[in-house]
């Protein structure tokens, strides 16, 4: 045999071997680059997420009631973080981020439970922080940061008892209050509507509470109360409304007009919570007015309200 024949043979052979050993690195190495990529990727988009979460977390701790929305992208303002409103999101170079609030429900016993349950919870929100990106053609890849976010840390405004009466126009006895028609507060200290002197009750009546002061321009945020309907249920009521004014000169100033669940003249209803529009944030002095109604035969009972505020 040609050994020089053979020594090509070989020569091939072994080039042949080096192409498919070289094709291999060279495919293993760039499969590491991409894998060490995706997951640089992975981590940013982690970040993101979390910032999110943070973003949202800053504008709970400056005025729960700014949580309105059921999903919306975040912008810094002033230096603050703020929601941008209903169904918007947010494109941070090749990433977009949406942040998605839930409502969180309770059960009998107080622990969160798939709503519906036994009631929602309205000073406790679900926060979910979402980061897309595509990764390549037709691909997408997910990162998000789940959270619970409370009101719990707020301050509260209390009242459990009015029998201190009338005339008070700024709250410093924490049992009196400023006005009344037609409210009965002699009996334990709680409100119900007053008695007739033939028997019965009135039909309807309202109490005005005293300006309260927060301190500080702060939002009020939630609204409830206890209640006992026992006696006169379905025919009663127990219904809120707030306001707030700016202070001027340590006293109240130029109050807003009366707020309820669904905005201007409307009022709150459920005594288990209620948030408190935005639109009263930013002011220092605070005021409730509450209305009782029922058919006359028996009388709805308040024993407490409290808002709280930030």
């Amino acid at each position: 045999m040609d050994n020089r024949g053979q020594s090509l043979l070989e020569v091939i052979l072994a080039m042949a071997i080096f192409a498919l050993i070289s094709s291999t690195m060279i495919s293993l190495s760039l499969g590491g680059f991409a894998s060490l990529s995706q997951g640089g990727e992975q981590t940013e988009a982690a970040g993101l997420a979390q910032e999110g979460l943070e973003a949202a977390r800053a504008i709970k701790d400056r005025a729960w009631n700014e949580l309105i929305y059921t999903t919306s992208s975040v912008f810094v303002k002033n230096k603050q973080w703020s929601l941008s409103g209903e169904g918007t999101t947010e494109k941070i170079g090749k990433y977009t981020r949406t942040i998605s609030f839930a409502p969180v429900c309770r059960n009998a016993a107080d622990n969160i439970a798939a709503c519906p349950a036994t009631y929602t919870d309205v000073q406790t929100k679900k926060v979910v922080s979402k980061i897309n990106w595509l990764v390549r053609s037709g691909v997408e890849n997910t990162a998000q940061q789940i959270s619970y976010l409370t009101n719990w840390g707020a301050k509260h405004w209390v009242q459990t008892d009015w029998s201190g009466g009338p005339g008070q126009s700024v709250w410093q006895d924490d049992t009196a209050y400023d006005d009344s028609e037609n409210t009965d507060d002699t009996i334990g200290g709680q409100a119900q509507l007053g008695a007739l002197p033939d028997g019965g009750y009135a039909t309807s009546s309202y109490l005005l509470s005293s300006a309260f002061d927060l301190e500080n321009k702060s939002p009020v945020t939630v609204i409830g109360w206890s209640e006992d309907l026992s006696q006169c249920q379905p025919n009663c009521s127990i219904e809120f409304q707030v306001r707030t004014a700016p202070n001027q000169a340590g006293e109240p100033g130029t109050w807003s007009e009366w707020y309820g669940a669904k905005g201007i003249g409307t009022y709150f209803t459920d005594h288990k919570g209620v948030v408190i529009s935005k639109n009263l944030n930013g002011n220092r002095w605070a005021q409730y007015r509450v209305k009782l109604k029922s058919n006359g035969i028996a009388t709805p009972v308040l024993q407490e309200v409290f808002i709280a505020y930030q």
